[in-house]
């Protein structure tokens, strides 16, 4: 399997931390993790520059300042950014939620707490066949 970069963006330390290792654990993934929306919109900027895109994206949806629906309403209108995966890993269980991230176009939803063994499969599931 090709190495594959991950962009996590969780403005909590300690489901980052914990995602970051399991994921890792799961296969040959580069993970780098930012804090907020307005850190992931810059590195996405910075990566779209440099011709290298992240294979996926984990976002939170309850962020302070730019929320994860604002970052993947920006990254829609962008048309080299929208092409990106992403993958919801939220506490919320709002079906108004699911409905939204489903009209903004996520790849799949998970509701923290979670199980990380089944994050690290359902990424790697996600990339099989790559």
């Amino acid at each position: 399997m090709v190495e594959k970069h991950i962009l996590l963006v969780d403005d909590d330390a300690g489901h980052a931390y914990l995602a970051m290792r399991r994921i890792q654990k799961s296969g040959e993934f580069t993970i780098e993790w930012v804090s907020s929306g307005n850190e992931a919109l810059q590195m996405l900027n910075q990566l779209l520059s440099s011709g290298k895109l992240p294979d996926l994206i984990l976002l939170d949806l309850n962020m302070p300042g730019l929320t994860g629906f604002d970052v993947m309403e920006r990254l829609n209108a962008d048309e080299k950014l929208k092409e990106i995966p992403r993958f919801i890993v939220s506490t919320s269980d709002e079906p108004e939620d699911f409905l939204k991230a489903k009209v903004y176009g996520y790849t799949g939803y998970i509701v923290k707490p979670i199980d990380y063994v089944q994050l690290g499969m359902k990424i790697r599931q996600l990339f099989e066949g790559d």
